[in-house]
């Protein structure tokens, strides 16, 4: 509750761009009266020494020393991070060399690898401390002390990826040390995302390899899985092949039993086969109807985006006389009458849209 309260009476700062500075210095005194822990302090911190607040550097350092006191009792290596990107925050303190010792001490203090990554990947951006050195040292020891292939995929990525290490022989190298040996079915979605990914080795041919890969391997998927191979298969970032994320999303959706990972699937298919699309949501509205697992609810949604044409989760829209029979289903569905009537009342509404 008292971080909420601070934040709530810095925001008012914000708010009234004619504050003077007295008053700003006013508003952060009570903030202070009422700090507890690291949080509030760091947020205290930005306001005193952010370039559009009162941009007083050294009141804005003795706060986020304050906090960091606070952090290593509260919060561990994550608080004493997290003050290091705002201290190497060109708007906030702007000290780099500071912000490189606090980074320095968090990799030699953890021994925790989403730590390590974390570290990795922000020391590496142009608008934190962009230093490689540091990042590679942060990532060596997420290597060191990696258990699985997994945690070591998530290492890959950063050592491949252009704006951290871009190290792409060194990102092989380890592939091919792991891909023989895979924990998870997931895995083989990771490996093929490595390779395809422009920012990541960009090898479109071997990223298509492993999404076949992947796709052969269903039994040991969630039925969520099915669709991030299709996202990624259709998207630009990867290979952007739309009939192959059709057809992907054809071939599986009737293993896939949630609901909105369906409309996804019919939204992705829409793209190339508009009839196949429409039969993936008509098979969506067919199993919502008889599993009473799902609920009105599921079918009210369909029929909205159905029949509304300013909503565009679902690429079938205006269209009122299907529209019309989902919300129908959805009434039959419903288990109260005063769910019917409410129901019966909304969908007029979107039917007018």
């Amino acid at each position: 509750m008292q971080n909420k309260t601070v934040k709530e009476l810095l925001k008012k700062i914000f708010k009234n761009k004619q504050l003077s500075q007295n008053e700003q210095k006013i508003i952060i005194n009570q903030a202070l009266k009422i700090a507890e822990d690291s949080e509030d302090y760091c947020e205290i911190a930005t306001y005193v020494c952010h370039n559009d607040v009162l941009s007083d550097k050294e009141w804005g350092r003795e706060l986020f020393k304050k906090a960091l006191e606070k952090s290593d009792i509260e919060y561990g290596t994550q608080g004493l991070y997290n003050i290091a990107r705002q201290v190497a925050d060109k708007s906030q303190l702007n000290d780099k060399v500071w912000a490189k010792e606090l980074y320095l001490q968090a990799i030699n203090q953890t021994d925790d690898i989403d730590d390590l990554l974390a570290i990795a990947d922000n020391v590496a951006d142009e608008d934190d401390i962009n230093d490689k050195n540091i990042s590679k040292m942060a990532i060596e020891k997420a290597l060191s002390i990696s258990s699985n292939t997994s945690n070591i995929i998530e290492v890959i990525k950063l050592i491949a990826h252009t704006h951290v290490l871009n190290d792409k022989k060194w990102a092989i190298k380890l592939l091919d040390n792991i891909k023989n040996n895979l924990d998870y079915g997931s895995d083989y979605i990771e490996i093929a995302t490595i390779y395809s990914h422009k920012d990541l080795l960009n090898d479109k041919s071997n990223g298509r390899i492993w999404f076949e890969k992947s796709i052969k391997i269903e039994d040991s998927y969630d039925d969520g899985d099915y669709l991030l191979i299709a996202q990624r298969v259709f998207d630009e970032n990867f290979l952007d092949d739309k009939e192959w994320a059709a057809k992907i999303c054809i071939d599986n959706y009737k293993n896939t039993y949630d609901i909105q990972s369906l409309i996804k699937m019919s939204k992705i298919t829409y793209q190339t086969n508009q009839k196949e699309a429409k039969k993936i949501l008509i098979y969506t509205i067919n199993m919502i109807e008889k599993d009473d697992d799902y609920s009105s609810d599921d079918l009210f949604n369909i029929a909205a985006h159905i029949s509304d044409k300013t909503l565009s989760n679902i690429p079938f829209f205006n269209d009122k006389s299907w529209g019309r029979e989902v919300f129908n289903k959805a009434k039959n569905k419903a288990l109260t009458n005063e769910d019917k009537i409410l129901i019966e009342e909304s969908m007029e509404q979107y039917l007018k849209n």
